[in-house]
């Protein structure tokens, strides 16, 4: 299963942009086994690419060709999330003067703004159930905090408070809690609270930046970045704070991890090639490392 998953979205990235995906999704189950969903051939991915002159936001599936071009905006586009049914892509996009959330259908269609900040809000995730995004946002003091806006009438709900900034918070796949970064302690570190905010613990405590917490699909761990090294390489850890693992080595900066909906492969971005492109490795050993995109121009940020 990992193999053909890896060879499918290769196939599928490297070739030329015609149609769209199809849908997947996830879901966590308590105490262990692998997430639902994930087929080789029917594992969407959406990700950011400057393939078409700026960048956008794209998306692609085996099952109906290569990938797919969502967004044309003259703006930035990127940092997608894709809802667990595949129906909606929320995105980050400055078309408006700042940054903002927007979402979408997955094929492109009915873009709308949904948050309207005097500074920037960026890093959306959606709840499993479609319904609400959590976010970043800049407060009147201008520091990032964490939010969650329901797409239905844009009203907000703000988590977090204080002087510290916080950044790419991420809905568990049952949807009771959150991981963030948070630069509480002087540096970034994850932390995980409950959905409505409450119950927050750390969950690193390290003297380099941890960020870009992804869950894994039965909820029990994440990936994550850290710059302990040289470079920024993707890690994983238990959603408790132990076992921490290195998954990547690479003299080259490996960031936005993200499981597959079958919790075999995480997907990345590295700039190993010379620039930025997405890879597949195993979330077990990080072996069997594949580049999927293979194109001359950056992509990144890719979501399942």
């Amino acid at each position: 299963m990992k193999r053909n998953l890896i060879h499918s979205l290769t196939l599928a990235l490297a070739a030329t942009p015609l149609v769209i995906a199809g849908c997947g999704g996830s879901s966590e189950a308590a105490g262990g086994g692998g997430g639902g969903g994930g087929g080789g051939t029917t594992t969407p991915i959406v990700f950011q690419s400057d393939r078409g002159g700026n960048t956008d936001v794209w998306i692609s599936t085996v099952t109906r060709g290569g990938p797919l071009q969502l967004t044309t905006d003259t703006g930035f586009d990127g940092q997608p999330s894709l809802s667990q049914d595949g129906t909606k892509v929320a995105f980050t996009s400055d078309r408006g003067g700042s940054l903002d959330i927007y979402v979408m259908d997955a094929d492109g269609r009915n873009q709308r703004r949904l948050t309207f900040f005097a500074g920037d809000a960026k890093d959306p995730s959606f709840h499993p159930n479609g319904q609400e995004i959590a976010f970043v946002g800049q407060d009147r003091d201008g520091v990032f905090q964490v939010y969650v806006v329901l797409i239905s009438d844009g009203s907000l709900t703000q988590l977090t408070s204080g002087t510290a900034d916080h950044a790419e918070p991420a809905f568990s796949p049952g949807g009771n809690r959150i991981a963030y970064a948070s630069a509480e302690d002087g540096d970034l570190e994850l932390f995980i609270m409950n959905s409505d905010g409450t119950n927050k613990r750390q969950l690193t405590n390290n003297d380099v930046a941890d960020t870009m917490p992804a869950w894994h699909p039965n909820g029990t761990r994440l990936a994550y970045v850290s710059k302990d090294g040289l470079n920024n390489d993707i890690w994983v850890i238990l959603a408790t704070g132990s076992g921490r693992q290195r998954l990547t080595t690479e003299p080259s900066e490996e960031l936005a991890p993200c499981y597959s909906p079958d919790g075999q492969v995480i997907a990345f971005q590295s700039n190993r090639t010379g620039r930025d492109q997405i890879f597949l490795m195993s979330s077990v050993n990080g072996e069997n490392v594949q580049n999927i995109t293979n194109s001359t121009s950056n992509d990144g940020a890719p979501c399942f």
